[in-house]
Formats: structure tokens, C-alpha cells, sequence
């Protein structure tokens, strides 16, 4: 039974040339940006994972509002003393 549809799938692929490399370039571009996109995810999820404390590291952020405009950055600004 799988023979007989390894055959007949075979056989559209040569009758069906252009669909058939339109199908494998989608797939092909589809698995490549999947791959791409799970690397980048993997790269940010561990990107403080090599510090010994790695679960106590927190990220401060400065919530700023100037008229109707409203900010929320993950930095903070240095208040310089002079000395």
C-alpha cells in the first residue's frame, strides 16, 4: 500500500514539475525560518544563564511621562553627584 503511494506521488511530482518546485521551495524556506527562529529564541532565553546566581538577576526599568507621550525603557538614568 505505501508502495503503491510513493509511486503515484512520484509520478504528479514529474507530471506537476512547477507545483512541485514551488511546494518544496515553501517548505524548504518554511523549515529554514523555523530553524532560524528557534535558534534566536534558544540565544535569548539563556542569554544570563552563565552567571552562578542566574535566578537573582533583575532588570530595572524608568517609566517616564512627558505630556501625552508615555515611556518604558529597561535602563535607568545615572544621577551624577559632583563631587
Amino acid at each position: 500500500m505505501l508502495q503503491h503511494y510513493l509511486k503515484v506521488a512520484l509520478r504528479n511530482m514529474f507530471k506537476y514539475k512547477g507545483y512541485t518546485i514551488i511546494n518544496l521551495a515553501g517548505l524548504t524556506m518554511g523549515l529554514a525560518i523555523c530553524f532560524v527562529l528557534f535558534l534566536w529564541i534558544n540565544d535569548e532565553r539563556s542569554y544570563d544563564r552563565f552567571h552562578e546566581n542566574a535566578d537573582r538577576i533583575y532588570r530595572s526599568s524608568w517609566e517616564a511621562r512627558f505630556g501625552d507621550n508615555e515611556w518604558k525603557t529597561p535602563w535607568c538614568p545615572c544621577l551624577w553627584r559632583k563631587p
